[in-house]
């Protein structure tokens, strides 16, 4: 892959997120801002990691997916996770193969290390009818279940009561150690 084939303007804009020095931490230092970090882009910076992992994908389908179960689908901007792993991914490679600190292992330990780590969690990164998706129907819903489990938790969250006793068994299970 080459960088050309990234739009020139949106790699600059990420780019220079790239590169910018990291301040550290504490009173008067900014943090860093990293394109891979969606949460920290602004909208312009979004909406180009957004068409940059767009063209990752495509290459990443033509050169390394090798079957159904391990292409990107169109719909991966509504897997969340997904969508953060692509994003990292992204910058993975790129700093694997264009980076001015890469050298010859790094390309290799990208392709030996994060691709093959990448296309292992792909499955479950699309959830449970994440073939349907690969094959370009994705499901309307496919997240209803575990959304509805999020509201339960949440709930349960706000319940101080039920937070302590679960506390208190846990504290309970000693697993015979004798904790006192």
């Amino acid at each position: 892959m080459r960088l050309d084939q990234f739009d020139a303007d949106d790699f600059e804009v990420l780019r220079e997120l790239y590169d910018a020095p990291t301040s550290g931490s504490g009173p008067g230092k900014r943090r860093a801002r990293h394109p891979w970090n969606r949460r920290a882009l602004t909208e312009r910076e979004a909406d180009a990691q957004d068409r940059l992992s767009r063209t990752f994908a495509v290459h990443y389908n033509r050169r390394w997916a090798q079957s159904v179960r391990e292409l990107i689908p169109p719909c991966w901007p509504e897997h969340d996770e997904l969508t953060d792993e692509l994003d990292t991914l992204c910058w993975t490679w790129y700093y694997a193969h264009w980076d001015e600190r890469a050298n010859a292992l790094t390309p290799a330990e990208f392709r030996l290390r994060y691709l093959p780590g990448f296309r292992s969690r792909l499955p479950r990164l699309l959830g449970p009818n994440g073939l349907l998706c690969q094959e370009g129907k994705h499901p309307v819903g496919w997240r209803r279940v575990v959304e509805a489990q999020i509201q339960v938790l949440e709930a349960i969250g706000r319940d101080r009561g039920a937070a302590k006793a679960a506390r208190i068994r846990l504290r309970e299970q000693d697993f015979g150690f004798g904790v006192e």
